[in-house]
């Protein structure tokens, strides 16, 4: 199953409560585990059925430029800050390739990871596949992929999704929760995956998402997948 995150809320409902068979798993149902909220939840999930969050992917960014974060004038670390105020997750932004500032890549997505997890949340990964912004009106692939066929492509998707969990795994910033694709209501990986009302669109778009959310799986079972429609109306 997947989660549907509607738009830029900072809060939401993560729907009903999946046990095994509901997907055709056979984990045990009565196994536990330790979020890094420090809720103690079936394997399933490691966070509660409502989630509280906020996107911080700009803090290092920010901090870097000298910005500072104060609590009734006194400084304070923002993903502590959130985490006192019932924030019990934060997203954090990854592009493929960023260029210029040298923010959103894997280096920040780290740094970010680990300093919500120290303040006790948990973590949200973004994945934009893309090298800059992906939204209803620009969901360009990276450079490195602009030439694939759609096989290829998928492939691309798997492997770099697989890579980037790995990656986060061994560093011990496994994220409870991956968005893959951002804002996705017109498609992704323009164009290949670009929805234009035709049942073939659709197919294009599902062996995308599906090999995303297979990768996910395979290397971080107890991790949940994300889908992200930037507004439940306008979707397709």
């Amino acid at each position: 199953p997947f989660l549907v995150f509607l738009g830029c809320t900072a809060t939401g409902r993560t729907g009903k409560r999946v046990e095994p068979s509901d997907t055709g798993r056979d984990d045990d149902p009565g196994s536990h585990h330790t979020g890094a909220a420090g809720l103690e939840t079936d394997l399933w999930f490691a966070l509660p059925d409502f989630i509280q969050g906020a996107d911080l992917s700009f803090t290092n960014e920010m901090e870097a430029c000298g910005a500072t974060f104060t609590h009734h004038s006194e400084p304070i670390d923002p993903f502590s800050l959130f985490a006192a105020h019932g924030h019990s997750i934060a997203r954090v932004r990854l592009w493929h390739t960023p260029g210029g500032s040298g923010y959103s890549n894997l280096d920040d997505v780290l740094l970010s990871s680990t300093r919500a997890k120290e303040a006790g949340m948990a973590v949200l990964l973004d994945l934009h596949y893309s090298d800059t912004w992906a939204d209803p009106g620009n969901q360009q692939p990276p450079a490195a992929w602009a030439d694939l066929d759609e096989e290829s492509l998928q492939q691309a998707v798997y492997d770099y999704t697989q890579q980037t969990l790995r990656v986060l795994g061994d560093a011990g910033v496994m994220p409870e929760m991956v968005q893959v694709g951002n804002e996705v209501s017109h498609g992704m990986l323009w164009p290949i995956g670009a929805l234009d009302g035709t049942d073939a669109s659709w197919q294009r778009l599902a062996s995308l998402l599906t090999h995303a959310a297979r990768a996910v799986r395979d290397t971080a079972p107890d991790t949940r997948v994300m889908l992200h429609l930037h507004a439940a109306d306008v979707a397709h």
